[in-house]
């Protein structure tokens, strides 16, 4: 399962802007504790 995530993840992030991407990423982690947790709110 967590593949599958961590694909929509990179597959996400790569049509953003560079910038806009990290943004979106920071925020969304600083949302979550852990990484499975994060990994769940992905997509």
């Amino acid at each position: 399962m967590s593949y599958a995530r961590i694909w929509m993840l990179r597959k996400v992030l790569n049509d953003m802007d560079p910038v806009e991407s990290m943004e979106m990423l920071l925020q969304t982690m600083k949302k979550t504790r852990l990484n499975g947790e994060f990994l769940l709110t992905i997509g």
